[in-house]
């Protein structure tokens, strides 16, 4: 039998590969590579070359979407959690913070009827009133039983709030003064618990909104 070259095996070499081959060429090619190493290497590459990468592509593809939708999934969780505590956080600050609301004539005044003593804040609205029953301190080189009061707002309720609000109106907001009987003099003035039981620091900065005369 004649002896086929090689360009000619190789020239098949990729039909032979797909198996699209007759099966007479089929057996030339199979008798020809038993014998050749050169026609046989270039046969081994070009199944390499065929097969691998592409299923090394597949491969690759799969992982890198799984990669991407993982990352994604990340990105997205991530995204919520900040979010939500970015508007817990938010949320908190507004309902929770708060601020004293400064004196003024038009907002407090201090009224007694029949012997007991109350308070008014007109204003639109508030969070906490913080009031003392009668403590004895010095005032001007004089003891005097008096109150102190005042009144916070958070943002919540803060009157910049209100101010976008022209439905609201000011009310007329009316607590009793412990022990009114007792009491002497009225003031409004910030404390908190550190400055209890030490009224005369209190008093230097509060404001004398009612005396008994």
């Amino acid at each position: 039998m004649k002896e086929i070259k090689c360009t000619i095996i190789q020239d098949l070499l990729p039909l032979y590969a797909d198996n699209v081959v007759s099966e007479d060429t089929k057996q030339m090619v199979d008798e020809h590579l038993n014998h050749c190493d050169v026609c046989r290497q270039e046969y081994e590459m070009l199944k390499m070359t065929l097969y691998v990468p592409i299923e090394t592509n597949t491969s690759l593809l799969k992982r890198f979407n799984s990669s991407w939708l993982r990352k994604k999934m990340i990105i997205v969780l991530s995204s919520v959690v900040a979010t939500t505590l970015i508007l817990f956080g938010l949320f908190t600050f507004v309902l929770y913070y708060e601020k004293t609301i400064p004196y003024s004539p038009e907002l407090f005044e201090v009224e007694e009827i029949e012997d007991q003593l109350f308070v008014h804040y007109y204003g639109h609205t508030y969070q906490q009133l913080n009031m003392t029953g009668p403590m004895l301190v010095e005032v001007a080189g004089e003891e005097k039983y008096v109150s102190f009061v005042y009144y916070v707002e958070s943002i919540a309720h803060s009157s910049a709030k209100n101010m976008f609000n022209s439905k609201l109106s000011n009310q007329d907001y009316r607590s009793v003064i412990p022990d009114s009987q007792l009491v002497e003099e009225v003031y409004y003035a910030e404390f908190d618990s550190g400055e209890i039981g030490n009224w005369e620091k209190v008093l230097e900065d509060a404001v004398l909104i009612w005396q008994r005369t």
